[in-house]
């Protein structure tokens, strides 16, 4: 993995574990405005499997199943288009 990823990497998991782990998170979502958080993807796979892309590219199903799982108690999922539809 190159450098830039390395470190965008390191910077990402420092903010995510500190808005989650000291709660901030509940600060951060009661002062912004309504939003749309759009998750995406590259691919779900095993990530030894060799298919061209690299492993940090690639999530299993059942990691997948657990951050949705997580994610939806959390925040009301929806389709792209239904939250389009409630932002206007």
């Amino acid at each position: 993995m190159a450098a830039k990823h390395r470190i965008k990497l390191a910077v990402r998991n420092l903010y995510s574990r500190v808005l989650f782990h000291t709660g901030l998170h509940r600060l951060v979502d009661r002062v912004m405005p309504t939003r749309l958080t759009i998750l995406a993807g590259h691919c779900v796979a095993d990530p030894e499997s060799n298919d061209g892309l690299p492993a940090d590219m690639k999530i299993t199903a059942e990691r997948l199943a657990g951050l949705l799982g997580f994610l939806t108690r959390r925040y009301d999922a929806c389709t792209v288009g239904e939250g389009l539809r409630r932002l206007d």
